[in-house]
């Protein structure tokens, strides 16, 4: 939500721009939020923090995967489950499966823009090297508001070669 009030108060993004659906956008920017709190979080500490948000992006992670087993290549709920064992994890057969064929695919937003957001994080560190600035970066990236990641990726190159 912080990223929509940020845009909106900067009043240079289209309106349409502000309403057009682009959840893996939302959702890179909520999720790699957990990440930064969790990463300087002093009430539990930090490696408490992260284990768990890795323990949400993992969970979000394997159900996604399930989920285009599932609804991409026809798997049954006991592929699921045979496949989950490898995990010691077969008794989240029936919730998983039944989570994917009434949401399909629902959790592949959060973790294809999480990476994607860090995924370009990275590449603008690379490319900045001691000049980068996380702030800075935030900035810029929010100022440009909701839109797909091959869009937000060149801008978000451009502006890192143009530093």
């Amino acid at each position: 939500m912080f990223q929509f009030v940020y845009q909106y108060s900067l009043g240079t993004i289209p309106k349409f721009q502000m309403v057009i659906e682009t959840n893996g956008y939302a959702e890179s920017w909520s999720t790699n939020s957990e990440l930064n709190v969790a990463s300087i979080n002093d009430r539990f500490g930090a490696d408490y923090a992260m284990v768990t948000f890795f323990d949400e992006y993992f969970t979000n992670t394997l159900v996604t995967y399930c989920s285009i087993l599932i609804n991409g290549q026809g798997k049954s709920v006991e592929d699921i489950r045979s496949y989950l064992s490898s995990w010691g994890m077969e008794q989240y057969a029936d919730y998983i499966y039944d989570i994917s064929i009434t949401m399909p695919v629902y959790y592949f937003k959060y973790v294809l823009g999480f990476n994607e957001l860090r995924d370009l994080t990275e590449t603008c560190q690379k490319t900045l090297g001691k000049k980068f600035d996380s702030v800075t970066f935030y900035e810029e990236y929010l100022s440009w508001g909701p839109g797909t990641f091959d869009l937000l990726r060149e801008r978000m190159n451009n502006w890192a070669n143009a530093q």
